[in-house]
């Protein structure tokens, strides 16, 4: 709901998400199961439909699923937090939530759901999980009320946004209490439904090949037909007997008077007033999230095929990138003049600008997103601790600025070093006239990080072949002193190597340069892309000057 939490709090709703989510994407890609995406896709479809569905409790209030207990009981909790968010995503393709809410939607739903679910199954010996399930169900559903409750206390400011806390904690907590109860129901009721048609599925998070289900296409077809068609028949009883009743925090929001404004995003789709719009929202979204997860999971995991290692592990993706044939120096030049800029930005507009035309770049190198990603995840906790800071010392508007201008120069920096390859930029700085020792500290510091890690495995298969168990904690001895022995042993090998690699270098002329880097000549269309940002960056200043107003 737009309009309903305050802008400092929706703000860090979105922020904190950013993160949890791309650690999530890291898991779920490193972990997946090929042979489970079809499963994973038709659960989130199914369990959208049944969001859909509101029950009736007690005191004219309904409640409806939120599905993070069964997700993370079946596949475990970092796809459940992915699963779930992209079911939330199409809800508010369907204008269910607000633009604003989306990001406390999804911390509340698919993580506090998932991670309290997840805590709950794993405080239980794992041959009684699933007795634990239907504590499992209620906890994710009391405890993402909870941080709602919360949200809408911090929020609370008189006559504008949020609830005062002693309405709003007994109120959510009270009507989720009894809706959690629902929850633990259906979600056990799906479960035991599971355990006697395909066992398999209850060990999906788990690895092995009892965890893959051995379903047919016809399976999958019969299994969403017969999903769709329990939500047909379900679409009666939720009018019969829950349409006219609000849900938990609609109840709320009645009791202290709240209405809802117009949404900021207007969905040409919605779920309807009667039963055939309804049900044609059902089915649209059933099939569009099926496409959206499997589509999602496939590109995760072809983007992550492949093995790379070695000297060439920085340049997978820039060798083909289309932004790869361009001169290094230019490249350089241009990222530096646009980050130096951005720092200097104070206009909404301007900074917008700039970040534009960044993700236009990364559009069109042809460097999977998710890549991007993962290089930034090294920065953005810088971003996001100077964000909060600017939250309480230049509020929501300061904040937002602050995030943007650090996304942006961190993006340009990501296009600049995933699309130039590494000797090439070598060759840029030093063509730039920077002074060889950096640039020869550059070079051998990524050629000792891969004999590092090499010298770590080659460890790690001698700890194995000794018999040496890991998952261990570090307050256990024996593990804490085999691992620090490795981790000593690692380097003092690692040296020794290096100490050769230097001795062979001397024996081949090496006098201080390094050598092996291409000659470097400009072009036509390097004076292409110099232009554009010279371009971005004058129509920036311009905004911040007042010259072109952008709003």
């Amino acid at each position: 709901m737009d309009g309903l939490m305050s802008p400092p709090v929706w703000i860090a709703g979105w922020v904190l998400i950013l993160p949890i989510l791309a650690y999530a994407l890291y898991k779920v890609n490193r972990s997946i199961d090929e042979r489970i995406i079809p499963f994973v896709a038709l659960l989130a479809a199914a369990i959208f439909v049944a969001q859909m569905l509101n029950f009736p409790i007690l005191g004219g209030t309904s409640g409806h699923l939120i599905g993070a207990a069964l997700a993370t009981f079946l596949v475990g909790p970092m796809l459940s937090i992915v699963l779930i968010t992209v079911v939330l995503t199409m809800q508010l393709m369907f204008g269910d939530g607000g633009i604003t809410a989306y990001g406390l939607n999804v911390l509340n739903m698919a993580v506090i759901g998932s991670l309290s679910a997840w805590l709950v199954l794993r405080a239980a010996p794992k041959e009684k999980r699933a007795l634990a399930l239907p504590f499992a169900a209620w906890a994710s559903v009391f405890c993402a009320a909870t941080a709602c409750a919360l949200e809408l206390s911090l929020s609370y400011v008189p006559g504008e946004y949020g609830v005062a806390p002693w309405i709003a904690f007994p109120t959510m907590l009270a009507s989720h209490a009894l809706i959690g109860i629902g929850e633990a129901i259906i979600t056990t009721g799906v479960v035991i439904y599971l355990a006697k048609v395909s066992p398999s599925l209850l060990r999906l998070h788990e690895e092995g090949p009892a965890a893959v289900p051995s379903f047919s296409r016809r399976d999958y077809m019969k299994a969403g037909s017969i999903t769709l068609a329990v939500f047909a028949v379900g679409l009666v009883g939720f009018f019969l007997f829950a349409s006219a009743y609000p849900d938990g925090l609609e109840r709320l929001l009645e009791s202290v008077g709240f209405e809802e404004g117009t949404p900021i995003f207007q969905s040409p789709l919605g779920y309807g007033e009667d039963y055939l719009t309804m049900l044609m929202a059902g089915l649209i979204g059933f099939a569009a999230i099926i496409l959206m997860l499997y589509t999602l999971l496939k590109t995760m995991r072809r983007g992550s095929s492949g093995s790379f290692s070695g000297m060439t592990e920085v340049d997978r993706f820039a060798l083909g990138s289309r932004l790869v044939g361009f001169d290094p120096r230019v490249k350089i030049v241009c990222t530096v003049a646009l980050v130096v800029a951005l720092a200097l930005l104070t206009e909404l507009g301007a900074v917008v600008l700039v970040l534009g035309f960044v993700l236009i770049l990364i559009a069109i190198s042809r460097v999977p997103i998710k890549h991007d990603l993962a290089i930034m995840l090294v920065g953005l906790p810088f971003a996001l601790f100077a964000s909060l800071m600017m939250l309480f010392f230049s509020g929501p508007e300061g904040a937002l600025l602050m995030f943007l201008r650090i996304l942006a120069s961190l993006l340009a920096l990501v296009v600049l070093v995933t699309t130039t390859p590494f000797f090439m930029l070598l060759a840029g700085l030093r063509s730039l006239r920077v002074p060889k020792v950096l640039v020869n500290i550059l070079l051998f510091s990524y050629r000792f990080i891969f004999l590092l890690l090499d010298e770590m495995g080659k460890m790690h298969t001698a700890r194995k072949a000794r018999g040496f168990m890991g998952g261990k904690s570090l307050r256990d001895r024996a593990a804490f002193t085999t691992l620090s022995n490795t981790i000593g042993m690692a380097f003092v090998r690692a040296s020794s190597r290096g100490s050769r690699i230097y001795d062979a270098l001397l024996s081949r002329g090496y006098t201080g340069e390094a050598g092996g880097f291409e000659r470097l000549r400009l072009g036509g269309r390097d004076a292409v892309l110099a232009s554009a940002f010279a371009l971005v960056v004058a129509i920036s200043i311009l905004i911040q000057r007042g010259v072109v107003i952008w709003m």
